[in-house]
């Protein structure tokens, strides 16, 4: 019978971390250890795993007495991993009934899959956990590795759910740990990595709570540095293995595509904030990830906006408003049959608002 790791590594996550370890150990599939690894946590967290480690043998701690970091500490998780397939679950996420079981059938009988993932249930902050019994059937997909490489670069970014990745252990030695130099993006960096030697299978159902509270919201917009760390992603992966992926010229350019976009549209949304350098630093780095930014009429719009400054681009919008919607009041008025509107009326108004808008 496989058997299955579950790495939860822990910082100042001892409110979380009960819950989370419980969800595992109440699995249907019962053949798993849990390795819990508390990351110098300054709060309870040791009390709450040692309580845990009396209460079931399948429980195995280790405190790192100085932080490390959660890239060093998730590559400790997975150097520990010893069971046939392994599963990083951060402390404050749960796994939903029967998510190891399915996860274990699907790999089990499919040698070829190199991890799998699924739905994932969102808590939102001050919601109780939704309730999920265990499901009777369910479907599954494996995908071609290229095709899953095809889909992240298509979207320009990761929509594998993190929590509800199980891997294959040999698979994960063999191609390494999570790199240092992308702690923002290491995790899409590892699912594309997984799919060079082999196909991941995708579960049809719910496979893992994901806890959405202050410590880790995301932020409502991009930062500048995380898409450069999204764009750095694709490029370590064309760099080191594009020689063995089909068209990857061409994929790198699909990639840089999408990165430049959100990056374009994400200067739109700090120059509407009132943050102007933010917003010029976004369109540089779309510039730079893919000069065909130059070429939108948006993109001389932004140029426009910028040259004249967030607080002047606002008072002409204002103005541009104000006109349109006199425009539209007057279009609407109903017209005297009698009166005459000259060829000069005519061409005036098109004009103004041509000028305006």
């Amino acid at each position: 019978m496989s058997t299955v790791d579950v790495i939860v590594p822990c910082y100042n996550y001892a409110h979380f971390l009960e819950e989370c370890v419980e969800s595992v150990l109440s699995q249907s599939y019962r053949d798993l250890r849990v390795l819990i690894i508390n990351d110098a946590s300054r709060d309870n967290t040791d009390e709450v795993a040692q309580k845990l480690l009396r209460r079931d043998s399948r429980v195995q701690y280790l405190r790192h007495l100085v932080n490390r970091g959660h890239i060093a500490t998730y590559n400790e998780g997975l150097e520990w991993a010893a069971g046939e397939y392994t599963q990083l679950l951060s402390a404050d996420d749960m796994l939903t009934p029967g998510s190891l079981a399915r996860s274990v059938e699907l790999m089990d009988a499919h040698p070829e899959v190199v991890l799998t993932h699924g739905q994932r249930r969102v808590i939102n902050p001050g919601q109780p956990i939704p309730i999920l019994s265990d499901v009777d059937t369910w479907e599954s997909t494996i995908a071609k590795g290229l095709d899953f490489i095809n889909l992240t670069c298509e979207r320009g970014g990761n929509f594998v759910n993190t929590p509800t990745v199980i891997v294959r252990t040999d698979v994960q030695k063999r191609i390494g740990g999570y790199r240092a130099d992308l702690p923002h993006s290491a995790d899409m960096e590892m699912w594309l990595r997984f799919a060079v030697p082999g196909p991941p299978g995708y579960i049809h159902v719910p496979q893992a709570y994901y806890r959405k509270h202050d410590s880790n919201m995301h932020y409502a917009y991009l930062d500048a540095r995380d898409l450069e760390e999204q764009w750095s992603t694709f490029s370590t992966l064309f760099d080191a293995h594009g020689h063995l992926i089909p068209n990857a010229e061409e994929l790198r350019n699909l990639a840089a595509r999408r990165i430049a976009e959100k990056a374009f549209w994400s200067a739109y949304h700090a120059f509407d904030r009132g943050e102007p350098e933010i917003c010029a630093a976004f369109v540089r780095f779309a510039i730079a990830t893919d000069p065909r930014i130059r070429s939108w009429r948006a993109y001389r719009r932004m140029r426009l906006k910028l040259s004249f400054g967030s607080k002047w681009w606002s008072r002409i919008q204002r103005l541009a408003n104000l006109a349109a919607s006199r425009w539209t009041s007057d279009s609407s008025r109903p017209t005297n049959p009698d009166m005459r509107v000259g060829p000069q009326d005519e061409r005036r108004k098109p004009a103004i608002s041509s000028r305006i808008g």
